[in-house]
């Protein structure tokens, strides 16, 4: 790895000679050293076409990118690309196409592949983008919206996201007329190709006595560091909050000329004035440091606690096995309501508990509005699916489909399935993993390894029993922090829940019913549409719901429990969504309580309850978050672990009593999620939540379609069931790399093709068709129950 510091053209005032060190030809070289840290490079190479002033660099994937002019010979902006050749330890020059602009103080920054300029001239301010990954068909400058404030020089130009697109931010700069400084600030959005005033510099932004200029970078993950030449202090900018804070500050005899970053590593390249005027260069490295270490003995205390009781559930209920349909089915004797809260927990999980508040925190309700057609879902629900699994007397969902089309729809079913599984395993592992890291300090690995093996405890060997009854605890205890969260939220701010609602409303945070008929964007049709499909799958198909429909003793309980599921989820699930706004509202009034560069958006709730609250209830908390996790982590390892048990193992009559293979394949998918686990900490991820739909959308959707398929359609057969499956497949593969729609309807393109090409190919080849007694809506018997 190697950055680069080119040469700048300093004025008579600054501290450092113009002859000397930094000759502005001169380019100097930083390379990783042994021991992760960075040094200058001994020697200094020279600029091919001699000296070069009023300089810009940008960092990007393709190289250092500089703007500027050979001095005094060049009137027009010069544009290159300096690399570094690892093999023959020097310096390669690109040239890209020069701008039609005076060489004036150009500033600039990237998002993703593109270059953007900004240039304050006749009385305007022109920004210029390019795009570096097009340089086989040709590259140009193009125009985009201009900045409509006063023109400036000098100005400072970075990149970060505003917790939900990439942007770029503009601060102050040097007005070309007056040429004082100016201490405002915008926000281009390059997908809106738009322009939005934001909160001002709440500080002096530079001194008109000298041509020092200020630097910023972005760090976290929604954070940008401003470094301030004026009184030698480093802020940082919050995008989301739209607010300022100082972090500390620099030595009075350091002079800094660039920032750069490994990964989460901050580096300042600078001189330092000695005595008698004598400069000597350096590298400095610059840290945030967490005021509240470790986690406490009270917190550690509540935690084994709380994973000595759910261990004590395994052990307990497994004492009550007699057999697989004990082990499986909870020997179909679980009350309605537990397995009701049970549903309830295993489609909430982490990605609820923390990934909802951190997105509301973030952007706004638009996603609420997935919620709209939820209470339509019991009702296909329990007219459509439900009274064929219980009369089918069936223990996984895919034995339907090979009754009602082939063995092969089974099997690629099951095995469909159980594949998700790893990956919703691995996701629902890593996401409460990362967050407790970024706020607690706690290691990744350690929490990922803690909640898969307690789970994997209690969950081989309690069952499905264990399963649902530490779910209803676990719901219990969910519920208490969420609701217990928002009430010391309200209490901590001056104006209460009035202070949340006031805030919301100023800074557009409530903002729900986007009604543009773009199936491109999270508007109000994108997201109903993802929220009906994702859940009717969810709820209808997948094995997990499907096996707590099985645990009650009769149809009509199992009714009863898809009905408390969503009747709790509608009482509770707006609570999320406001305390996403209520920690907007306090940070906003309280920014000097942030994690500095927080690595990761989803952990803004788990900081809050890790800082602010004291020890003892932010450890029960804490365990809420482990419990919100390990709810849905057990639930898919007995479900895919059912799976196998019956679709693979029991039905090709493969040696092993039933009971120990359903526990040995618990084992297995446990240590193959935890692992997905480690593997995804590895990777960098903006929202969780969002890859999340992404991966249910692409996996799900198609097998949605086959059960409904079977279920409404007497003329569908075997062949198109599974023409449906892989050609609603390959539409997947192509809408996850062409994105024509927007992710939330994932599941829904996968539903709604492998629905439609299954019909029509089975009227194709009706030959293929088979009886199918009582396994379709038109021929079910149903009772006076399957009504109510």
């Amino acid at each position: 790895e190697a950055f680069f510091v080119a040469g700048r053209n300093h004025s008579s005032e600054d501290s450092i000679p113009q002859e000397g060190l930094f000759r502005n030809d001169s380019v100097y070289v930083i390379l990783k050293n042994e021991k992760g840290g960075y040094e200058k490079m001994d020697t200094s190479f020279l600029l091919p076409f001699g000296p070069f002033e009023f300089t810009t660099s940008i960092q990007s994937k393709y190289g250092l990118v500089c703007v500027g002019a050979n001095a005094p010979l060049e009137e027009k902006a010069r544009v290159f690309i300096l690399k570094w050749n690892t093999a023959l330890q020097t310096i390669e020059f690109d040239t890209l196409p020069s701008l039609n602009k005076p060489k004036w103080r150009i500033g600039g920054s990237n998002l993703g592949s593109e270059i953007y300029l900004g240039h304050g001239f006749n009385g305007q301010n022109d920004f210029l983008s390019i795009d570096l990954a097009h340089a086989a068909s040709g590259l140009k400058w193009q125009a985009v919206a201009a900045l409509d404030g006063p023109s400036r020089i000098l100005p400072v130009i970075t990149s970060q996201s505003n917790g939900l697109d990439n942007c770029l931010f503009v601060f102050g700069g040097r007005e070309t007329i007056s040429g004082k400084f100016l201490n405002d600030s915008y926000q281009f959005n390059a997908k809106t190709d738009s322009w939005k005033k934001l909160n001002g510099i709440p500080f002096k932004a530079g001194r008109s006595d000298t041509a020092i200029l200020n630097s910023a970078l972005p760090v976290g993950s929604t954070d940008i560091l401003y470094f301030n030449q004026a009184n030698r202090k480093c802020y940082l900018y919050h995008t989301i909050t739209d607010n300022w804070e100082n972090v500390g500050s620099f030595p009075e005899n350091v002079q800094i000329h660039h920032f750069f970053k490994n990964g989460v590593r901050i580096f300042a390249f600078g001189t330092e004035i000695q005595d008698r005027g004598s400069s000597e260069p350096g590298i400095y490295s610059l840290s945030f440091e967490n005021e509240k270490q470790g986690f406490g003995f009270l917190n550690v205390f509540v935690l084994v606690c709380y994973f000595v009781l759910l261990i004590f559930l395994g052990i307990y209920f497994s004492t009550k096995q007699k057999d697989s349909d004990d082990y499986f089915k909870g020997g179909k004797k679980i009350p309605w309501w537990a397995a009701g809260l049970s549903l309830y927990g295993t489609g909430l999980s982490a990605i609820s508990f923390m990934a909802v508040p951190a997105k509301t925190y973030a952007t706004d309700w638009a996603y609420f509005m997935t919620k709209l057609p939820q209470i339509l879902i019991p009702i296909i629900v329990c007219w459509l699916f439900i009274p064929f699994y219980r009369k089918l007397n069936i223990t996984t969902a895919y034995e339907y489909l090979e009754k009602r089309f082939n063995l092969a729809t089974r099997l690629i079913g099951s095995l469909s399935f159980i594949i998700f599984q790893f990956g919703r395993i691995g996701i629902v592992l890593y996401l409460p993993a990362i967050a407790l890291n970024v706020a607690t300090g706690i290691d990744i690995i350690f929490c990922i390894v803690l909640m898969g093996v307690i789970s994997l405890i209690y969950t081989i060997m309690g069952g499905i029993e264990a399963v649902i009854w530490t779910d209803v605890l676990q719901v219990i205890i969910l519920i208490g922090g969420i609701i217990l969260c928002l009430f010391l939220i309200s209490f901590s701010l001056e104006g209460g829940v009035k202070e949340i609602i006031d805030v919301g409303r100023q800074n557009e945070k409530f903002e729900i019913l986007n009604m543009a008929l773009d199936f491109t964007k999270p508007t109000f049709w994108v997201v109903v549409l993802s929220g009906f499909f994702s859940q009717l799958i969810v709820y209808s198909t997948d094995q997990s719901m499907v096996q707590r429909y099985l645990t009650t003793k009769d149809t009509a309980g199992a009714k009863r429990s898809i009905w408390t599921s969503t009747l709790v989820s509608l009482s509770i699930g707006w609570i999320f969504f406001f305390v996403g706004t209520a920690l907007y509202a306090y940070y906003k009034a309280q920014p000097a309580n942030l994690l500095p560069a927080m690595q990761s958006t989803d952990a803004i709730f788990p900081w809050y309850i890790f800082s602010q609250l004291p020890d003892g209830v932010n450890g029960l908390l804490i365990a809420g978050i482990f419990a919100a996790a390990m709810s849905s982590l057990s639930s898919s390892m007995n479900s895919a672990a059912t799976a196998y048990t019956v679709d693979f193992h029991q039905f090709f009559k493969w040696k092993g009593n039933a009971l120990f293979v359903g526990r040995f394949s618990t084992l297995i998918i446990g240590v193959v999620g935890i692992s997905f686990a480690l593997l995804f900490a590895t990777m960098d991820v903006k929202s969780i939540w969002d890859e999340f739909i992404k991966i249910i959308g692409l996996i799900t959707g198609g097998l949605g379609g086959v059960f409904l398929l079977g279920i409404i359609s007497s003329r569908a057969n075997g062949i198109g069931a599974l023409v449906g499956l892989f050609a609603s497949g390959a539409i997947q593969f192509w809408v996850a790399s062409q994105q024509p729609v927007h992710f939330l309807l994932f599941t829904a393109t996968g539903f709604i093709s492998c629905l439609i090409i299954g019909y029509l190919v089975s009227l194709l080849f009706p030959n293929h068709s088979k009886p199918i007694p009582g396994l379709t809506i038109y021929s079910v018997e149903r009772k006076k129950s399957d009504f109510e």
